[in-house]
């Protein structure tokens, strides 16, 4: 389910941030301990930010402003042959 798009995205080292635009009524589905991959349906698509469910919810949901760390990160195929030569 679609529930925002990705802003922006600002590079940093080896790393990212990405800026989320969530749409505000589908913010309260969205724990905010949520663990979160960024990925795609294919190794060559589009990717995508997942929000998946957490091991167990405390009631507190998603809010504006707040910062989530995705630990799980797919590779792009050409990225990972890059790496690897």
């Amino acid at each position: 389910i679609q529930v925002g798009k990705v802003e922006s995205i600002e590079y940093a080292g080896s790393g990212a941030k990405l800026t989320l635009a969530i749409n505000r009524s589908d913010m309260r589905y969205i724990p905010a301990d949520a663990p979160v991959r960024i990925g795609g349906t294919t190794s060559f698509g589009a990717k995508g930010v997942e929000f998946l469910a957490p091991e167990s919810w405390d009631g507190r949901s998603l809010s504006a402003g707040d910062e989530v760390k995705a630990e799980d990160v797919q590779l792009e195929v050409n990225t990972l042959f890059q790496t690897l030569t």
